[in-house]
């Protein structure tokens, strides 16, 4: 598993020296002690507990927002920090390019890359 115990631990010292107090990422675990608002994911159990891309039918149950939306939240900067697992199969793989564009690469933990504004 990635990250291991001594790697989660830094990356929540981490993100909890970054300014702001929203954060996105879509596996939980990794802003779950960030001491930001992580608010896209409303069923958070559920949505970091999936090992692949949700289905449009799938982020309407789970209440997630669809990619269009989140497109728009980085388009706008909503976010003052992602975190980003370019090896892991969820939703931001999909934003990578944009959230690139958009967002400036601040540090890297293994594979898990954190953007900020």
């Amino acid at each position: 598993l990635e990250p291991n115990l001594l790697q989660l631990s830094g990356m929540v010292n981490y993100e909890r020296s970054l300014k702001g107090e929203k954060i996105f990422s879509s596996w939980y675990v990794y802003t779950l002690l960030s001491e930001k608002k992580n608010d896209m994911l409303n069923n958070d159990y559920i949505y970091s507990c999936m090992i692949r891309i949700p289905s449009d039918e799938e982020n309407k149950r789970y209440s997630s927002p669809d990619s269009a939306y989140i497109s728009k939240l980085i388009k706008g900067k909503y976010f003052d920090v992602i975190v980003l697992n370019e090896n892991s199969p969820f939703s931001l793989v999909e934003h990578k390019d944009m959230i690139k564009e958009y967002y400036k690469l601040d540090s890297t933990f293994g594979n898990t890359k954190y953007f900020v504004r």
